[in-house]
């Protein structure tokens, strides 16, 4: 594991970061989109969260964005050791 980081230039660590954070953004965008396209319905209680066609994806980015979050927080850890 340890070749893996040393081997990593600034600009191929900025494209991680990149990365981990359009992740991000896609996972904060639909949770938005289920929270608020239920509160434009007659029932304001009602949330999308559990709707199959956004609760897919929202596990999909979610697992995804928490994978490179705990890379992200390694990588710093190791970078300031070093």
């Amino acid at each position: 594991m340890d070749a893996i980081w040393m081997n990593l230039n600034n600009r191929q660590m900025t494209r991680v970061l990149w990365i981990t954070e359009c992740v991000g953004i896609v996972f904060v965008a639909l949770f938005a989109i289920a929270y608020l396209g239920g509160l434009a319905t007659s029932n304001i209680t009602n949330v999308l969260h559990s709707e199959l066609i956004l609760r897919i994806p929202l596990g999909i980015f979610g697992a995804i964005l928490l994978i490179l979050s705990l890379i992200g927080a390694f990588v710093a850890i190791y970078v300031k050791q070093k």
